[in-house]
């Protein structure tokens, strides 16, 4: 039965239970081992429940220190073991590119600052390509949402939007399954989680061009507002 490290445990082995002071030994390490834990960690010092070897061990509040570098780590705090999906969660923030918080999914490092893009086109929606300038992102950025608002639904048919990624070429839309953010027919409101791999993702200095492909036809629909969510990095 493994031993739980609590107060009776630092004052084992007794004194003079083994020959040539191995038993004061013992006891030293454990005390120096204790001490150096404690600096960051949370153990039973101070808690008169202690040993519980659920809660001890674990970092102390404000403890925890991520990566700090301007290259994407590879391996473990130890600089030899490669990071496995057991390393999900580990933190590097990138001191050289932007200032930006990863984290973890294995086997990549994933943005968590998200930034948000927001633009309207008023009056009645007209299909066309790059109804409006394009929109350009300063720094390297992934999009993950793209929400669409009418204020005046379009009734008779579907309104729908695309975003094409102009460094990926003409026609390269963001989107995956349907190339097209869809606001249905009488409804305000439309969003798409759907992206395609490549195009969704944005070098700083690339743009995103707005088409509209559909439009109602009965009632157009107009003035048009949409969000555009982003990871950054």
């Amino acid at each position: 039965m493994p031993s739980i490290w609590d107060a009776t445990f630092l004052i084992e082995p007794a004194d003079g239970d083994s020959p040539s002071s191995g038993d004061d030994e013992i006891r030293v390490i454990r005390s120096a081992v204790t001490e150096r834990i404690a600096n960051e960690h949370t153990t039973y010092v101070g808690d008169a429940t202690g040993g519980n070897y659920l809660l001890d061990w674990n970092h102390r509040a404000g403890s925890a220190k991520g990566y700090f570098q301007d290259a994407a780590p590879t391996n473990r705090p130890n600089a030899a073991t490669a990071l496995t999906a057991a390393d999900n969660g580990r933190l590097w923030f990138d001191d050289n590119n932007g200032d930006i918080l990863y984290v973890y999914v294995h086997p990549n490092w994933v943005g968590v600052v998200r930034e948000i893009a927001r633009f309207s086109i008023q009056g009645v929606m007209l299909t066309g390509q790059k109804v409006i300038p394009s929109i350009v992102f300063p720094r390297a950025c992934t999009v993950v949402r793209v929400d669409a608002y009418l204020d005046t639904a379009p009734t008779g048919a579907a309104f729908r939007l695309d975003l094409e990624a102009i460094a990926q070429g003409a026609g390269s839309s963001i989107f995956d399954t349907n190339d097209y953010v869809e606001i249905a027919i009488a409804a305000n409101t439309g969003n798409s989680t759907d992206m395609e791999g490549t195009n969704s993702v944005i070098a700083a200095g690339e743009r995103l061009e707005v088409d509209i492909d559909q439009i109602g036809s009965t009632i157009a629909g107009s003035d048009l507002s949409i969000t555009i969510e982003v990871t950054v990095g």
